[in-house]
Protein backbone atom coordinates (compact mmCIF):
# COMPACT_ATOMS: atom_id res chain seq x y z
CA UNK A 1 0.00 0.00 0.00
CA UNK A 2 1.56 3.71 -1.07
CA UNK A 3 1.24 6.10 0.98
CA UNK A 4 0.87 9.71 0.05
CA UNK A 5 0.91 13.00 1.94
CA UNK A 6 -1.93 15.32 1.21
CA UNK A 7 -2.60 18.88 2.20
CA UNK A 8 -5.18 19.39 4.63
CA UNK A 9 -7.81 21.60 3.46
CA UNK A 10 -7.51 25.54 4.87
CA UNK A 11 -11.06 26.29 4.35
CA UNK A 12 -12.39 23.35 5.88
CA UNK A 13 -14.07 25.06 8.36
CA UNK A 14 -14.61 28.63 6.68
CA UNK A 15 -17.23 31.12 7.31
CA UNK A 16 -20.95 31.12 6.47
CA UNK A 17 -21.86 32.02 2.79
CA UNK A 18 -24.13 34.01 1.31
CA UNK A 19 -24.83 33.44 -2.31
CA UNK A 20 -21.03 33.13 -3.68
CA UNK A 21 -19.40 35.15 -1.06
CA UNK A 22 -18.06 34.63 2.24
CA UNK A 23 -20.48 36.06 4.82
CA UNK A 24 -18.08 38.25 6.70
CA UNK A 25 -17.30 40.00 3.70
CA UNK A 26 -20.06 40.73 2.53
CA UNK A 27 -20.77 42.15 5.90
CA UNK A 28 -17.77 44.33 5.92
CA UNK A 29 -18.90 45.52 2.13
CA UNK A 30 -21.50 46.75 3.01
CA UNK A 31 -20.13 48.17 6.77
CA UNK A 32 -17.53 50.12 5.25
CA UNK A 33 -19.22 51.58 1.91
CA UNK A 34 -21.97 53.03 4.61
CA UNK A 35 -19.44 54.48 6.89
CA UNK A 36 -17.44 56.27 3.73
CA UNK A 37 -20.83 57.33 2.12
CA UNK A 38 -22.09 58.99 5.66
CA UNK A 39 -18.69 61.03 6.07
CA UNK A 40 -18.71 61.56 2.30
CA UNK A 41 -22.75 62.85 2.57
CA UNK A 42 -21.91 65.20 5.87
CA UNK A 43 -18.42 66.32 4.71
CA UNK A 44 -21.02 68.10 1.21
CA UNK A 45 -19.33 65.96 -1.55
CA UNK A 46 -20.94 66.37 -4.79
CA UNK A 47 -23.61 63.70 -5.51
CA UNK A 48 -21.62 62.38 -8.31
CA UNK A 49 -18.39 61.43 -6.19
CA UNK A 50 -20.29 60.61 -3.32
CA UNK A 51 -21.42 56.74 -4.80
CA UNK A 52 -18.25 56.70 -6.75
CA UNK A 53 -15.75 57.30 -4.41
CA UNK A 54 -17.67 55.71 -1.33
CA UNK A 55 -17.36 52.47 -4.15
CA UNK A 56 -13.68 52.76 -4.51
CA UNK A 57 -12.81 53.39 -0.45
CA UNK A 58 -15.17 50.37 -0.47
CA UNK A 59 -13.44 48.00 -2.89
CA UNK A 60 -10.14 48.85 -1.85
CA UNK A 61 -10.73 48.52 1.59
CA UNK A 62 -12.55 44.66 1.25
CA UNK A 63 -9.71 43.91 -1.59
CA UNK A 64 -6.80 44.67 1.40
CA UNK A 65 -8.84 42.37 3.41
CA UNK A 66 -9.39 39.57 1.99
CA UNK A 67 -5.43 39.55 0.66
CA UNK A 68 -4.92 39.72 4.76
CA UNK A 69 -7.12 37.16 5.30
CA UNK A 70 -6.64 34.59 2.43
CA UNK A 71 -2.23 35.24 3.60
CA UNK A 72 -2.79 34.85 7.32
CA UNK A 73 -3.39 31.97 9.49
CA UNK A 74 -6.24 31.41 11.77
CA UNK A 75 -6.73 33.72 14.22
CA UNK A 76 -4.91 35.94 13.24
CA UNK A 77 -6.61 39.08 14.04
CA UNK A 78 -7.62 37.67 17.69
CA UNK A 79 -3.61 38.07 17.96
CA UNK A 80 -3.57 41.17 16.63
CA UNK A 81 -6.18 42.73 18.84
CA UNK A 82 -4.45 41.36 21.66
CA UNK A 83 -1.15 42.67 20.67
CA UNK A 84 -2.91 46.13 20.25
CA UNK A 85 -4.81 45.69 24.07
CA UNK A 86 -8.27 45.43 22.73
CA UNK A 87 -8.67 41.44 23.12
CA UNK A 88 -8.38 39.97 26.65
CA UNK A 89 -8.20 36.29 27.09
CA UNK A 90 -10.71 34.40 28.70
CA UNK A 91 -9.29 32.34 31.05
CA UNK A 92 -10.21 30.88 34.70
CA UNK A 93 -6.87 31.06 36.72
CA UNK A 94 -9.16 29.42 39.83
CA UNK A 95 -9.56 26.13 37.10
CA UNK A 96 -6.17 25.64 35.72
CA UNK A 97 -3.62 25.21 37.92
CA UNK A 98 -0.77 25.83 35.17
CA UNK A 99 -2.25 29.44 34.42
CA UNK A 100 -1.24 29.97 37.85
CA UNK A 101 2.27 29.21 37.76
CA UNK A 102 2.43 30.59 34.33
CA UNK A 103 3.36 34.00 33.69
CA UNK A 104 0.85 34.91 31.16
CA UNK A 105 1.00 38.59 32.13
CA UNK A 106 4.10 39.19 30.04
CA UNK A 107 3.25 36.51 27.20
CA UNK A 108 2.34 38.15 23.68
CA UNK A 109 1.61 36.45 20.58
CA UNK A 110 3.06 37.32 17.41
CA UNK A 111 -0.03 38.14 15.39
CA UNK A 112 1.81 37.30 12.11
CA UNK A 113 2.66 33.69 13.08
CA UNK A 114 1.77 31.16 10.67
CA UNK A 115 1.84 28.43 13.70
CA UNK A 116 0.91 28.75 17.23
CA UNK A 117 1.47 26.20 19.71
CA UNK A 118 0.45 26.66 23.54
Amino acid sequence: MKKKRVEFLRYFNDFRMILMFPADVVAITFFVFVICYSILAFGGAPLSFLVLGSFIIDTCIVYVYVQAKKNSSKGFLKHLFFNIGLYELKHDPKKWKELQENDTGKYFPNGNDKFFAD
